[in-house]
């Protein structure tokens, strides 16, 4: 009877074990397994109103500004194929993101820029968890900067599916600048060179325009909340300024996505250099609406600002 319980024991064992092997350890532990994830993104040029009614032609990922958010976890491949509808070439330059030089998408990797008419597929691996941009790197006719600022650029959240961001409404905004004009992003682009054809924005709109990209609805609105909702912001300048991100009457929290940790930004306004980014947090306060800006206050003056709703 002992050598049948015994026996027993190690079938059952092993049985565990083949379950483990084959479902990864997702279904033990909830932590998600790597795969592979894909993502198409079409470059063309779309007419952006950018004050009311005032509109540029931009150049845009999937034809809006910011172009999709992309979403992985650690251990994840992420395919991203790039389908070039426009009039020059265009690329994806990532940042966060493992790969070969082959898919830099930048000058010194010519086969990864896409030309009029064609496509091509990137390959990344993700490997550090945070909250990254993604743009243009081509200088087809213009500097890598005017591709940038004519509105290819976007955010990438690498997670540790160990320590997955708690659930919350969600938003990106990109602190930028509109030119109206590609020829006129080359030769503006000190700080206070605006009034004729610069123009402070966030994600290319400016006050009194909703801004604000809904990551799950992948619509532009005015961002919205009822009291006691925590609500995540994705900040990123990708301007040729330093700007900051002030919301009126609310604390804000960064978010370490790494160590899925947050500490409080002093003074409620958080700072940014160009092409950084950082996970803010609140919690919805009494209702009404709120300003959020730019806190380089000419910015703010001349249309950075948007408003966040808290409804009961």
């Amino acid at each position: 009877m002992r050598t049948n319980v015994l026996y027993t024991g190690i079938v059952m064992l092993a049985i565990v074990a083949l379950l483990l092997l084959g479902t990864g350890t997702s279904q033990v532990t909830g932590v998600a397994a790597p795969t592979t994830r894909e993502y198409t993104i079409t470059v063309e040029e779309t007419q952006i109103e950018y004050a009311p009614g005032k509109f540029f032609t931009a150049w845009t990922y999937n034809g809006s500004i910011p172009g999709p958010f992309i979403r992985a976890n650690v251990g994840d491949t992420v395919k991203i194929t790039l389908v070039n509808r426009a009039s020059l070439a265009h690329s994806i330059h990532v940042h966060g993101f493992e790969y070969n030089v082959t898919d830099d998408g930048a000058q010194t990797s010519p086969g990864s820029i896409v030309p009029p008419g064609k496509n091509y597929t990137y390959t990344f691996r993700a490997t550090r968890p945070g909250f990254y941009p993604y743009h243009c790197h081509s200088d087809d006719k213009y500097p890598v900067s005017v591709h940038i600022q004519q509105g290819l650029q976007g955010g990438i959240l690498i997670e540790d599916p160990a320590k997955p961001l708690p659930a919350a409404k969600e938003y990106m905004v990109l602190l930028n600048e509109v030119y109206d004009k590609p020829s006129q992003s080359v030769g503006h682009a000190c700080s206070y060179c605006a009034m004729n054809s610069k123009f402070f924005a966030l994600n290319h709109r400016q006050w009194p325009l909703p801004q604000a990209y809904n990551v799950q609805t992948k619509t532009t609105e005015t961002p919205t909340a009822r009291t006691g909702e925590l609500v995540r912001f994705y900040v990123l300048n990708l301007g040729n300024d330093l700007h900051t991100f002030h919301l009126h009457g609310h604390p804000l929290y960064r978010r370490n996505v790494a160590a899925n940790t947050t500490e409080m930004v002093e003074a409620d306004n958080k700072g940014f250099f160009v092409a950084e980014g950082s996970v803010l947090e609140t919690v919805a306060q009494s209702p009404g609406d709120w300003l959020y800006h730019c806190h380089m206050d000419v910015h703010a003056d001349l249309g950075m600002i948007g408003i966040f709703r808290v409804t009961p």
